[in-house]
């Protein structure tokens, strides 16, 4: 799939940059009438947030940097 020629690539990019993945791939659905969801899907997966936004989100250092706290 070519997600170069997909409509709604920058506001699905910062969706998924705040780590609002469903968001994203809707929001690529409804630009794109006649796209699978397994292709919207892959496309939001290509802009490589998932893993980095995860781990930002669910552990917070202390001013310390020493204690964790997780966040679920």
């Amino acid at each position: 799939m070519d997600t170069t020629t997909l409509k709604g690539l920058t506001v699905a990019l910062h969706f998924a940059r705040c780590g609002r993945f469903i968001f994203a791939i809707k929001y690529i659905e409804r630009q794109n009438p006649g796209i699978s969801r397994e292709n919207a899907i892959a496309a939001v997966a290509s802009f490589g947030y998932r893993e980095q936004s995860w781990n930002n989100e669910t552990e917070w250092l202390d001013g310390h940097g020493e204690n964790r706290v997780r966040v679920l």
